[in-house]
């Protein structure tokens, strides 16, 4: 398994591409920049087979449409995240004074899914809370997750946009505080940390 990270957008949100021993990759939160992304995948010769979304924010959707049209793959997403994704007023493309931002999933995800990368099992965490339909992504296997904007190096995602709870997002935290302390964290934005640093540095 390869990790390969792409800042892309005004806010640098973290694309990841997600690469098997076949040479095959999952595109993780492709939120703009939709050429760069191509270029690397391009680069590091790598057959993309879907596009996985932890949330419908626009900085995290920006580049799906073109990355669909380009590869021919599916996109997968929280379902109770579904209208936001495709309405800019909900996904605060319209709030950030940006392009209307839309992207149109075609898999709905609710947690508790297991998706495969050929020898990659992937589980699917339902983690609301910075949006209604927000989830991670986990390998258990690799201790590794994609936490979106649930969780940060020393932060968490914020709740004051469309769908936002604190609450909820509360309890998805301490969820995630459950998961092995070894476990390495890839977030939707900044570096990467692990579950034992945030469980010590009093996250929650």
């Amino acid at each position: 398994m390869r990790i390969v990270t792409i800042p892309v957008g005004a806010i640098g949100t973290n694309c990841y591409l997600l690469i098997s021993e076949g040479g095959h990759c999952y595109i993780i939160d492709p939120g703009a920049e939709a050429e760069r992304i191509e270029a690397r995948i391009e680069m590091e010769k790598v057959e993309p087979q879907g596009i996985l979304l932890t949330h419908g924010h626009f900085d995290h959707i920006g580049a799906v449409d073109a990355l669909k049209e380009k590869y021919g793959v599916e996109v997968f997403l929280g379902t109770a995240d579904w209208r936001m994704s495709i309405n800019p007023e909900q996904n605060a493309s319209a709030a950030f004074g940006g392009p209307d931002v839309t992207a149109v999933p075609d898999e709905f995800l609710d947690g508790g899914e297991t998706l495969m990368l050929d020898e990659l099992r992937i589980e699917v965490l339902k983690t609301p809370g910075h949006s209604r339909g927000g989830v991670c992504f986990y390998i258990p296997d690799q201790y590794t997750l994609f936490s979106g904007d649930t969780l940060f190096c020393g932060g968490y995602g914020r709740c004051d946009l469309y769908g936002g709870d604190y609450a909820a997002l509360m309890r998805s935290l301490s969820e995630l505080m459950r998961l092995p302390e070894q476990c390495r964290v890839y977030p939707g934005h900044g570096g990467e940390t692990t579950i034992l640093r945030e469980k010590t540095g009093g996250l929650i």
